[in-house]
């Protein structure tokens, strides 16, 4: 679940998300679900990359780092780690400048999520927002018909 939710956090409708294969099988249908492609880093017959530099493009928002490696169990060794970490910061470096895009993401992510408290409040439902986070705790037990009638509301409020 932090996996999926780290990837929700991170990625946007069109973003790229770098995935070294193979990897977890779950690591691509969770970036499709936040809206994101997968640039699929080659590997040598030793599942170490290759070249990760030409996976990465202007829209690259996010590399996973699966080490040991499922299904592999091959370890990414220091120097390959150390490669990977220098691309990142060159990255994060490059896409530095104007925080107030960050800022709205995080100001909108905040309205969404409480619209969705609300909402979800509203319905009985049981949950909370620990202080200073970004995400929402929710807790509850209920019938199918009782979930039918939840979806329903939970998707007019957040249309």
């Amino acid at each position: 679940m932090a996996v999926f939710a780290a990837i929700q956090a991170l990625l946007q409708e069109g973003d790229e998300c770098v995935l070294i294969g193979p990897s977890w099988v779950s690591y691509e249908p969770c970036v499709a679900f936040a809206g994101g492609s997968v640039a699929w880093g080659k590997v040598d017959d030793n599942f170490m990359p290759l070249n990760i530099a030409e996976s990465i493009t202007p829209k690259t928002r996010l590399i996973i780092v699966n080490s040991p490696s499922n299904p592999t169990v091959s370890i990414f060794v220091r120097k390959v780690l150390e490669k990977i970490r220098d691309l990142a910061v060159a990255g994060v470096a490059a896409m530095q400048g104007p925080q107030d895009e960050i800022a709205s993401m995080v100001t909108e992510f905040r309205a969404r999520r409480d619209l969705l408290v609300s909402g979800l409040r509203e319905l009985g439902m049981p949950c909370s927002v620990p202080g200073g986070a970004n995400h929402v705790r929710l807790s509850y037990a209920t019938s199918q018909s009782r979930i039918k009638h939840a979806l329903q509301r939970i998707e007019t409020i957040v249309r």
